[in-house]
């Protein structure tokens, strides 16, 4: 059995409108299918990607009721990031930022990778990752009609980021449960201690969940991002809930979510996972 790097993140947001003219107008996402959120019809669920609305490229966004007020604790997915073909891109928008009055912060380096850590409509952290120096898992595909270059289009899924109050349980679940790989670490500023870099099928950004060792806080978790999802064939995802159930880890049913399948299931500290399968947008 094998994961095949990155499916999907799931976040919420208040004002859907704003999200929407936000990772459209001003980030050039593809907006793949507008439906109702599976859990409450009244709420919308958005889902943007690439061209083809391929795995990997996958960010899907949730309507909630109440306003979101952004926080950071541990045990929580702390933030994801978005791939851009070059170091050239980034600066494309960092240009675009200035002229829509964005926050961002200075380019730093995840896991090696030049990254342009900015501020969403919402106030979340988002990076921007370079993939100019990336290997393994491929970018998207370009949409014609975004309203950002295709040669600086983001196209795809980067590393997702976990600040964990117990780092050993959760790389246990990645590496012994969803069977990633352990393969290097490196020193963010946000962070006291080192990050820990776990990879899925082929590897490169587009596989990658990074894992830092956080302070138990008292604070309830803010669960602005709800979740990181992994793909899988829909073969394995069978197997993958025979192992689940195997070590007593408690989860869903497999569930059809209109344009793929999953199982989700929370690590000890929290953390939602999901296994889903190629998603289909053309429905």
């Amino acid at each position: 059995m094998q994961t095949n790097g990155l499916h999907h993140v799931t976040v919420v947001t208040h004002d859907i409108q704003r999200f929407y003219n936000f990772y459209n107008k001003v980030l050039g996402l593809k907006l793949l299918k507008e439906t109702e959120n599976i859990e409450n019809t009244a709420m919308k669920n958005l889902y943007f990607g690439d061209n083809k609305g391929n795995a990997g490229t996958l960010l899907s966004v949730i309507e909630v009721a109440n306003p979101l007020f952004v926080k950071y604790t541990t045990d929580e997915i702390y933030a994801y990031s978005l791939r851009v073909p070059t170091d050239y891109s980034l600066y494309v928008f960092k240009l675009r930022f200035d002229e829509m009055n964005i926050k961002y912060d200075t380019v730093i380096k995840l896991n090696g990778k030049h990254a342009l850590p900015f501020y969403d409509c919402d106030g979340r952290c988002v990076y921007l990752i370079s993939d100019e120096h990336n290997k393994g898992i491929p970018l998207g595909e370009p949409d014609d009609d975004s309203n950002v270059d295709a040669i600086h289009q983001i196209l795809g899924l980067g590393p997702v980021l976990i600040n964990a109050s117990n780092r050993l349980l959760t790389s246990s679940i990645l590496t012994q449960v969803l069977d990633l790989k352990h393969t290097s670490s490196y020193q963010l500023a946000a962070f006291d201690n080192d990050v820990q870099v776990f990879t899925s099928g082929d590897g490169g950004s587009g596989g990658e969940i990074h894992v830092v060792q956080g302070a138990a806080s008292e604070k309830k978790r803010a669960a602005n991002i709800e979740q990181v999802g992994v793909s899988v064939t829909e073969e394995v995802l069978f197997d993958y809930k025979k192992r689940l159930e195997s070590v007593n880890i408690p989860h869903s049913e497999i569930s059809d979510r209109k344009f793929y399948k999953t199982i989700f299931f929370k690590d000890p500290c929290g953390i939602v996972f999901e296994l889903s399968t190629k998603p289909d947008f053309n429905l």
